[in-house]
């Protein structure tokens, strides 16, 4: 398995990749609910794992 950089910036089909989900509309979701969540204008992956509490 290939290993994602901390602070790689995420789009919503790396969003819809990691969490397996099959509709775009629900991973552009995701996306804007972690932006919104963390106040930064770009998702970078330490933010993903921040929002769903992965170590």
């Amino acid at each position: 398995m290939a290993t994602i950089s901390e602070f790689r910036i995420l789009t919503y089909k790396d969003i819809k990749t990691l969490l397996d989900v099959s509709d775009d509309r629900t991973a552009k979701k995701y996306l804007q609910d972690i932006k919104e969540s963390t106040g930064a204008p770009k998702v970078l992956f330490c933010h993903f794992k921040k929002y769903f509490k992965i170590a």
